[in-house]
């Protein structure tokens, strides 16, 4: 679901969020790679090409669920995207297949 080292300079953002229309797309090795802030929205197939270094999957909390569905929620509005819509019409559905991802530092300090 998220396509990590294109858009360019999508590795050197620092806390930012990203669009759906950056991550609404095809996942490649080696995903998060110097990501220091924000949070990654993946999909659960895909963890194995996120970088552990970097990177670390953790529970739900309403925060990071708040801002993936309003992700989703901004992306369907400006685009009526039947994906967007679907993973909407499905949300318990959507939290099953989806993780948040941290960078490991922060990750770590919630445990």
């Amino acid at each position: 679901m998220a396509q990590v080292g294109r858009p360019p300079g999508l590795s050197f953002r620092l806390g930012a969020s990203l669009s759906p229309k950056d991550i609404l797309g095809a996942v490649l090795a080696n995903a998060g790679a110097g990501m220091t802030g924000g949070c990654l929205f993946l999909r659960r197939e895909y963890e194995p090409c996120v970088n552990s270094d970097y990177l670390a999957p953790i529970p739900w909390r309403q925060e990071e669920e708040d801002l993936f569905r309003g992700l989703i929620h901004s992306h369907a509005a400006e685009t009526d995207s039947a994906t967007a819509l679907a993973l909407l019409g499905d949300w318990p559905g959507t939290l099953e297949a989806f993780a948040p991802f941290l960078p490991v530092a922060l990750a770590r300090s919630l445990r």
